[in-house]
């Protein structure tokens, strides 16, 4: 029997399957965006959240920055002194105790750290761990610190609150549309080591692990880094490099790609970009450690 033109059933299905599979594909080399948008954009507003957290915070507390050094100064809560409070963990847990957000919205939906997990039974009254309970303003038995035997409950780095880069969580700095494009939050990425420009005078950054988690948990290819960050006017994108949107002003005066995960050391004023996950903090940049997977 003589076949009739055109195609079966089986046949436009198979062709409609290869075009949906070319054209995720083709998005995806766009955008550098994983093929599970539903998780990133979860992880885009669970950012979001935090951003606006950290704006909420500083609006009710005379547009002072939010950092736990500010408010706890009797030393109830922790017992570090002064600026060595602001940590990521003090910071984020400063919070979570007050509502702002939760123990779920700092952990990422597609975490692919096992040491990375949501942290169960915040204590949001009388915390066990606080130097003095009763007086205490957050929870330190939260962790963020993955490096070490116990799990951190934080999957999101953030701007370090020192040097000329603390003006940035200001109310003022939060609400100046000029300084908009500035990050203050973000998917966490690979420790960077330096950036290089090639003969085109296209920059790359560097990592100390080429194989780091980071590379190959946010984006579709581990070649580099892809992630959401947050903005200090509110908004959050995807970006698909090392670097944001700004440039800083290098010693020498001359303007530069500014790496999102690294502090540039000709940059004196530290006033350059520079997001982690800080497990030491302290009145100066010199003072903050930030650890990496």
């Amino acid at each position: 029997m003589q076949r009739k033109p055109g195609f079966t059933l089986v046949e436009l299905i198979a062709v409609v399957g290869l075009v949906a599979v070319l054209v995720v594909l083709a998005l995806v080399s766009m955008t550098g965006r994983p093929t599970n948008c539903s998780s990133t954009l979860k992880e885009a507003s669970q950012i979001r959240g935090i951003v606006q957290a950290i704006k909420n915070w500083s609006e009710a507390n005379a547009g002072k920055p939010p950092l736990p050094s500010s408010i706890d100064t009797a030393d109830a809560t922790v017992s570090e002194r002064g600026r060595a409070k602001d940590t990521t963990v003090n910071l984020y847990s400063m919070l979570i105790y007050e509502q702002s957000i939760t123990p779920e919205i700092v952990v990422a939906p597609l975490e692919c750290n096992s040491n990375i997990r949501v942290c169960q039974g915040y204590e949001y009254s009388r915390p066990r761990a606080a130097v003095s309970p009763d007086h205490a303003l957050w929870d330190p038995a939260f962790s963020a610190d993955f490096t070490s035997a116990t799990p951190g409950n934080v999957s999101f780095a953030h701007l370090q609150p020192a040097g000329a880069r603390s003006k940035m969580w200001s109310r003022d700095a939060l609400q100046d549309a000029k300084l908009g494009d500035t990050s203050l939050v973000s998917s966490r990425g690979p420790e960077v080591i330096g950036c290089q420009a090639d003969n085109r005078g296209v920059i790359t950054a560097s990592y100390t692990d080429p194989n780091s988690i980071t590379l190959c948990d946010s984006a579709s290819f581990c070649a580099r880094w892809a992630g959401n960050v947050g903005f200090t006017d509110g908004r959050v994108d995807w970006l698909t490099n090392d670097f944001g949107p700004l440039e800083y002003q290098s010693a020498s005066g001359r303007p530069i790609a500014d790496a999102l995960f690294f502090d540039e050391p000709d940059d004196p004023a530290a006033a350059n970009t520079f997001l982690g996950i800080f497990i030491r903090a302290g009145a100066t940049p010199a003072d903050y450690k930030a650890i990496w997977d």
